[in-house]
């Protein structure tokens, strides 16, 4: 399901350029792909910003992008923040974004049950126990 279509994705792909411009190596976020297929995937992921982004959008239908974005800044606070987390979930999920950042995407770690923990390495809590405790006990 597309939440967003025709003009409102226009309007959409204007507000989320105005949020993330290009910046040297970082593309804007329409040329990421922000408001194209990654947009519904991240919507896959949570679509529970669909009614929020929808409702958005309508309120602000007629009007450029810097007026949309104060609109809804300061008239629909949920709609703004659901834009903004689409807009910078479909952006930072682009290889090209990734690779300007030097993100390489979640890796694995895998932890050898023959290696020591690192909290167990030498040294490492003496700061905390040299300052001593520093706790108080809670009201009752």
């Amino acid at each position: 399901m597309s939440w967003i279509s025709g003009p409102d994705r226009d309007l959409y792909s204007q507000i989320a350029d105005l949020l993330l411009p290009a910046f040297g190596a970082l593309p804007a976020a329409s040329d990421a792909g922000a408001a194209g297929a990654k947009l519904d995937q991240i919507l896959g992921w949570r679509p529970e910003l669909g009614p929020e982004i929808k409702r958005g959008l309508n309120a602000v239908r007629g009007l450029n992008a810097l007026e949309a974005i104060q609109k809804l800044e300061t008239e629909d606070e949920d709609a703004f923040t659901a834009l903004k987390t689409l807009v910078l979930g479909a952006y930072f999920i682009d290889p090209e974004v990734m690779k300007a950042l030097g993100y390489p995407g979640q890796e694995s770690n895998p932890v050898s049950p023959s290696e020591d923990a690192d909290y167990l390495r030498p040294g490492l809590l003496d700061a905390v126990k040299a300052r001593g405790p520093i706790w108080r006990r809670p009201n009752p």
